[in-house]
C-alpha cells in the first residue's frame, strides 16, 4: 500500500493535538467541545460525552 501524503499530514496533526493534550481521551473531547463551541462542526456524538464526566 503506498503511502498517503494528505492522511500523513492528517495523522501528524491529530498526534500533536494529542501530545499537546499529554494523550489524555478526556482533555482531547473538552478540545473538540470548545472548536465545536466555534464551529458549525460535530467533532462527537452528544451520547458518547454525555456518559462520561468531563472535570
Amino acid at each position: 500500500m503506498r503511502n498517503d501524503p494528505i492522511v500523513e499530514r492528517i495523522r501528524e496533526v491529530r498526534h500533536k493535538i494529542s501530545e499537546k493534550h499529554d494523550h489524555d481521551t478526556m482533555r482531547l473531547i473538552r478540545h473538540y467541545q470548545e472548536m465545536e463551541k466555534k464551529t458549525a462542526r460535530r467533532f462527537f456524538e452528544r451520547e458518547i460525552c454525555e456518559n462520561k464526566k468531563v472535570a
